[in-house]
């Protein structure tokens, strides 16, 4: 896993955000078909412009009362594990300004991250913090192939080791979603979500 981002690569990252909040509670089965993601509102959505790479247009969330499930499409098959794969990053605050900024943006300011399906805390000017997240672990699908969708689901009891604080917060509240890569000319997509009630 790399310890920090090559800030020189960065400048030329590419990136969209449509910041509008939505809650959806959905039951989503993880299992590489998505017609169950049909009502499943969109939180951002990106135009094709990482071309030859992981180029994201669409980024999807929903909740239960056990896991948040995120869906992204990309706009040509790839394979997301291969290479730096992709980043799953949450702000818990929904505060940018707060936690690790991806590609200096201010699209998302996270605390908890994922490359890939390994997770790890993050903070302000920290990549990774060296602190675990602990019952972060998630499940996608399809995984390690090529392909222009994947979904997951992250368990709701994901906590950081280091003060026990959940990563997500209770049902009402606002948090950021991103995916970003830094393969190509790197791409980052991300948008604002609302927990909500079964």
């Amino acid at each position: 896993m790399k310890a920090k981002l090559n800030l020189a690569v960065c400048l030329g990252v590419l990136v969209s955000i449509a910041m509008s909040a939505s809650a959806e509670n959905a039951n989503i089965v993880i299992d590489g078909k998505f017609d169950d993601w049909a009502s499943v509102p969109t939180i951002a959505t990106d135009p094709a412009d990482n071309p030859g790479a992981i180029d994201f247009i669409s980024l999807q969330a929903a909740n239960d009362e056990h896991f948040v499930y995120i869906r992204y499409t990309l706009a040509e098959s790839a394979n997301p594990q291969k290479g730096a794969g992709v980043y799953l990053s949450i702000d818990e605050d929904n505060n940018p300004s707060t936690g690790f900024n991806p590609f200096g943006l201010g699209v998302i300011g996270s605390e908890a991250s994922w490359q890939n399906d390994f997770p790890f805390e993050q903070a302000t000017d920290h990549f990774n913090t060296g602190n675990a997240l602990v019952g972060a672990i998630y499940a996608a699908s399809p995984y390690a192939t090529e392909t222009t969708s994947v979904e997951i689901k992250i368990p709701r009891t994901a906590k950081h080791n280091a003060d026990g604080k959940s990563v997500f917060p209770e049902n009402g509240k606002t948090i950021r979603i991103a995916v970003w890569t830094e393969e190509g000319a790197n791409d980052l997509i991300g948008g604002e979500y609302t927990l909500t009630a079964p």
